[in-house]
């Protein structure tokens, strides 16, 4: 896998990948779990500010590369207080300097990026809201928009040293200028988590695909096909331009469970082993995403060699699939309970008599 990534970026030197992309991203995962987070809202940490006394714990996060992707000296502090994380920039700081103080909050970071240049002089304060999932040190230094999603920029005289009281004066305009806090709040904070939480409750409990017994089949099942000029999903991923679902309800204290067996029959039948998928459902909402899902192909993982020669082999293989959070809060997650719904065994061959 270096080797590949090692051509790919034109020869790029093979250790400075290693200890950027693989040792770097250890330890700042180490560092997200004991960043001390804040524990009010973005909001209310604003309208605080001006009286914030820096008597919070400054975190150094360690082994950070060393400059950022102008050669500039670069360092990298998480604190809840942002006196204490510019004091500790302002320990470092050195001509053609960047400095980046991150405040991590439950759902969110914000992190103020200052960049210092000749004559030890500021040139301009960056102010970045990052979802703590895209952090990574390198996103950070060199601006990723991957990383940076609401990204403004604070711009200062270049050539003026200004004091510490300057410093959060200037912060506190900016902060309290347009939008920033509400969209920062919008997108990440309580509204977001809010939003996110109501996500992840189970889908109601109406199937987007008509289902019908059939004669063919058992008394207990219901049955779908889906052609592909009524699915686009079916259109693009199956062989046959069709796909099928069965589904098995039994009722336990007066709520259905579902046992749903889904996939392309056909290629199935072509290949001579059963290739479908069995889900274990509370509610029937999300059987269109569930069918994706199905058809779908693996991911494709590509592997390399280097040989004796000096001569680079290259393969593929495929990558297990992993069930997606949205399409998981729809599962029964009790194996005592899919235990006591005694669902019937099913199996396309003896469904279809074949």
């Amino acid at each position: 896998m270096y080797i590949i990534k090692y051509v790919k970026n034109n020869m790029k030197d093979i250790r400075e990948y290693i200890e950027s992309e693989v040792i770097l991203k250890g330890i700042l995962t180490e560092a997200k779990d004991t960043l001390q987070i804040v524990n009010i809202s973005f909001e209310e940490w604003v309208k605080e500010l001006p009286n914030d006394k820096g008597e919070a714990e400054v975190k150094t996060i360690s082994g950070l590369p060393d400059k950022d992707r102008f050669g500039n000296k670069a360092i990298v502090v998480s604190s809840t207080s942002f006196i204490a994380g510019y004091k500790e920039i302002k320990k470092q700081k050195q001509e053609y300097f960047t400095g980046i103080i991150v405040i991590p909050f439950e759902n969110f970071y914000i992190a103020f990026k200052f960049t210092y240049h000749q004559n030890e002089k500021m040139d301009d304060i960056g102010v970045h809201a990052i979802q703590p999932k895209n952090v990574s040190i390198k996103s950070i230094l060199n601006v990723s928009k991957s990383a940076f999603e609401v990204y403004e920029r604070v711009y200062i005289k270049s050539n003026d040293e200004l004091s510490e009281k300057d410093i959060i004066d200037e912060i506190i305009k900016y902060l309290n200028k347009g939008n920033f806090v509400d969209e920062v709040e919008k997108k990440y904070g309580a509204a977001a988590q809010e939003a996110n939480e109501k996500a992840k409750q189970p889908s109601e409990d109406k199937s987007p695909f008509t289902l019908r017994k059939k004669k063919q089949f058992p008394d207990y099942i219901k049955h779908c096909l889906i052609k592909s000029k009524d699915n686009e999903v079916v259109k693009k991923y199956s062989y046959w331009d069709e796909a099928e679902i069965f589904v098995e309800t039994v009722k336990k204290d007066g709520k259905n469970y579902y046992k749903v067996y889904m996939g392309d029959v056909r290629s199935t039948f072509d290949n001579g082993k059963d290739e479908l998928y069995t889900f274990y459902l509370t509610t029937l909402g999300s059987l269109d995403k569930f069918l994706e899902y199905v058809l779908k192909p693996n991911r494709q993982k590509m592997h390399s060699e280097l040989g004796a020669d000096g001569e680079i082999h290259v393969w593929y293989s495929s990558m297990q699939k992993n069930l997606p959070a949205n399409l998981k809060k729809d599962c029964i997650k009790d194996e005592n309970l899919i235990k006591e719904l005694h669902f019937h065994d099913l199996d396309i061959y003896d469904l279809y008599n074949v």
